[in-house]
């Protein structure tokens, strides 16, 4: 579910997305670009990649071993790519 305000890797707002793709036009054209990637076997590399962040479970300067917990900031449109192929499958 789109909906998420949290900004990706790539510097948009899922939200932004969602509301470009509200029109029929523009969604079946991303759907047949997807296609057409999955086809062809060559996902994009900008959607292959993430961003990784260390974040403190606690506040204090210094964590310790298990006070850390990461996350990874993925390209907007990757989540969209994602959600298609999961349907797919």
């Amino acid at each position: 579910m789109l909906g998420n305000k949290a900004i990706g890797l790539d510097g948009l707002k899922d939200t932004s997305i969602k509301q470009c793709l509200t029109k029929e036009t523009t969604l079946e054209k991303c759907r047949i670009t997807i296609q057409n990637w999955l086809n062809s076997g060559s996902i994009p590399a900008y959607l292959k990649h993430s961003k990784v962040i260390a974040l403190s479970k606690i506040e204090g300067i210094y964590p310790k071993v298990g006070e850390i917990r990461t996350i990874s900031i993925l390209p907007a449109f990757s989540k969209i790519v994602e959600r298609i192929v999961n349907s797919k499958l």
